[in-house]
């Protein structure tokens, strides 16, 4: 096997084949399967939807069949975020498996969350042809990826009526 480097999405099953982990013989020898020699940094290493342990084994026709995914924390994201190490091992009759663990490093892109709501906001109700204000509470949304900005349009997209007014 080799150390190799991928790049992954966040929030996304990156499933890794065969061919993620290097495998190579100038004998004529073929790749058997991968044993984890090393749980992730972050994330979760699943072979058919249920957590990889330690010395666990996974078949190359495991492998190539997308049974094996990684997967980081959820909004878990930058480079080097997370890395396993790995031993291969090949059709060879006797010592068939690497004597030094390889690493396998994620680089996991982020994607823009949308916001949610995190509070909710109760009805109001107001007299007709009296003021009103209302301030929408600071932790009513949230959103991981950036800082919130509020608008203010009519159900068709248009502007608000001049006798209705929103400050942000």
């Amino acid at each position: 096997g080799a150390d190799n480097t991928l790049n992954a999405t966040e929030d996304t099953a990156y499933v890794l084949t065969a061919a993620a982990f290097g495998y190579s013989s100038t004998q004529g020898y073929t790749l058997t399967g991968v044993k984890i020699a090393g749980l992730p940094t972050n994330g979760t290493l699943k072979r058919n939807g249920v957590a990889v342990n330690l010395d666990d084994v996974i078949s190359k026709a495991d492998s190539d069949a997308g049974k094996l995914t990684y997967q980081g924390a959820l909004n878990g994201n930058g480079p080097n975020y997370a890395s396993f190490q790995f031993k291969v091992q090949d059709s060879r009759a006797i010592n068939n498996e690497d004597t030094t663990a390889n690493q396998l490093t994620f680089n996991v892109a982020s994607v823009n969350d949308a916001p949610w709501l995190a509070n909710a906001i109760a009805d109001q109700t107001t007299s007709k042809n009296s003021l009103y204000s209302y301030a929408v509470p600071v932790n009513a949304f949230v959103d991981v990826d950036s800082t919130l900005t509020y608008s203010a349009t009519m159900a068709d997209g248009s502007g608000l009526p001049s006798w209705l007014t929103f400050n942000t």
